[in-house]
């Protein structure tokens, strides 16, 4: 294949239809915002879009989180084989054990198809596929809290997000403690949805402007490109 789609469900626009966009060309989003305002149906909507919208073959989920749990339901086959001790993961990564040994076997996944890509000179995993019979899957890594996370493990998303461009690899990220996210999590993610902020600063650090402090709960601001003031009004999309 020469191009990859990677629809995800993001809210509703102002009138009323589905806002969605490509993960596969954004790589990396950040869901923002104090609990109870709507993150993790964000969360939700995006997984869930991936599933319906996938073929397991083709793409896996790496899910982070007990907000996970009935977001993936029954879609077992989505769930990757990440394992650098052969160990038999969940569905969804709530202990710590395994989250530290799921990213620890993320990382030897980035650097085993970096040298598939160098040993055939591909730039991509578009190229790779389009070459070899056994193909490389498309992996999302969703992380409903990423301020729970270890100092280390999350040091280690960052290196990996810093790198996934070219080989498959995307993100998306949520955390309801605004606060706590470090500038290096907000550059590395190009899309940025933002709920309601206690802190005027919050606002401003996640969507470079103040005006997520007066949004209501299920209201979001969208900011996919940085130097511009253009925003996106969106709603939750409430679970069924």
């Amino acid at each position: 294949m020469d191009s990859i789609s990677l629809p995800i469900v993001i809210g509703i626009d102002s009138e009323g239809q589905q806002y969605s966009l490509d993960l596969a060309k954004w790589k990396s989003v950040l869901v923002a915002g104090m609990s109870g305002m709507g993150v993790n149906l964000v969360l939700d909507s995006t997984v869930k879009s991936l599933i319906e919208n996938n073929d397991s073959s083709q793409l896996k989920l790496l899910l982070i989180g007990e907000q996970f749990v009935e977001t993936i339901g029954n879609n077992h086959s989505f769930i990757p084989t990440l394992s650098n001790e052969q160990i038999s993961y969940p569905s969804v990564l709530r202990r710590p054990i395994d989250i530290e040994s799921a990213i620890k076997s993320l990382r030897m996944e980035l650097e085993r198809r970096y040298v598939l890509l160098r040993n055939i000179r591909s730039k991509n995993v578009e190229e790779y596929n389009a070459l070899e019979e056994d193909k490389l899957p498309y992996l999302v890594v969703a992380i409903s809290a990423f301020d729970r996370l270890e100092k280390n493990q999350a040091n280690e998303v960052l290196d990996i997000m810093l790198r996934n461009a070219a080989i498959g690899i995307f993100f998306i990220v949520g955390t309801q403690r605004c606060s706590s996210i470090s500038s290096r999590l907000i550059a590395d993610c190009n899309v940025r949805v933002c709920f309601r902020t206690t802190m005027a600063q919050d606002s401003i650090n996640i969507i470079d402007q103040v005006d997520a402090v007066q949004l209501q709960r299920g209201e979001m601001l969208l900011k996919t490109n940085y130097g511009s003031d253009k925003l996106e009004k969106l709603k939750v999309i409430l679970s069924n």
